[in-house]
């Protein structure tokens, strides 16, 4: 057993050995589920297998090399991830939870390397993380540049044909690829809660201009043509406009504050 946390320690390895037995999995058989409250560890023999969180390839293991031994250590915490084959065969020695606790409780040098092993691992997620964030991030950036690029042509290409002058039209333009630019940018995949809070505010804004519009420039508009409207005391809607905008900021401090906690996830 060439496992790099059970080094050269001849006892230490005839003890794992001693305490398991072997068993084959196949491609694509799952060695672990995520979230469940089994303790099993397992030795990888030969073979590779698939780390995955949330269905989604986080690491690769293969042997010599070992997982499941963070529920091990830690009895009564659910499994942090799933494992699964990715190669066509996949020996392992299959370890009792009870039983590697006492083997890792009992070997300083064994607890001090393993331990190790799980820093390096942490930190090799942690960066893989950081790197699929920020190239992500970078690739969504450019394409919502792109996006209001061509947003922009088309306003203004249109703004000319429709008769505006040079300066409307550059008006119109710079307007097009803000709002483009925002809504595509929000629109990454990254920024789920932030979205949202981005179309609600759209549509809390959208509403006051329309209910603002309706009760005031609707009527203007409609006497100056010489059509007579009884308008609506405004007054008597604020009751209703009070709760949807106590509703609507609350859901914007909902989306901000989940923003926040799916950051530090």
């Amino acid at each position: 057993m060439r496992n790099p946390s059970v080094g050269s320690d001849e006892s230490l390895c005839k003890k794992i050995v001693s305490s398991g037995h072997v068993s084959r999995f196949i491609e694509g058989q799952k060695i672990i589920s995520e979230n469940e409250f089994d303790d099993d560890v397992y030795f990888l023999l030969s073979g590779e297998t698939s780390v995955k969180q949330r269905k989604k390839e986080i690491a690769l293991r293969m042997a010599p090399n070992h997982v499941g031994e963070m529920a091990a250590i830690n009895p009564g915490t659910p499994r942090s991830a799933s494992i699964f084959v990715s190669s066509k065969y996949c020996h392992v020695l299959k370890i009792g939870g009870s039983d590697f606790f006492e083997i890792w409780k009992s070997n300083p040098g064994f607890s001090r390397r393993l331990n190790l092993e799980m820093v390096l691992r942490n930190n090799e997620q942690n960066s893989v993380h950081r790197l699929t964030h920020k190239q992500v991030s970078l690739n969504w950036f450019v394409i919502s540049i792109l996006f209001a690029a061509l947003t922009t042509l088309v306003t203004f290409g249109s703004s000319l044909i429709g008769g505006l002058n040079f300066t409307n039209s550059v008006i119109t333009a710079t307007g097009a690829f803000l709002v483009s630019f925002t809504i595509s940018f929000l629109w990454n995949p990254l920024f789920f809660w932030r979205r949202c809070f981005g179309l609600v505010l759209a549509a809390f804004l959208g509403n006051l201009i329309v209910a603002n519009w309706f009760n005031f420039g609707f009527y203007a508009v409609a006497e100056k043509v010489g059509i007579k409207i009884a308008a609506n005391d405004p007054s008597q809607d604020s009751g209703g406009q009070l709760i949807l905008f106590v509703s609507m900021i609350t859901i914007m401090v909902l989306c901000a504050v989940m923003e926040k906690v799916s950051a530090k996830s």
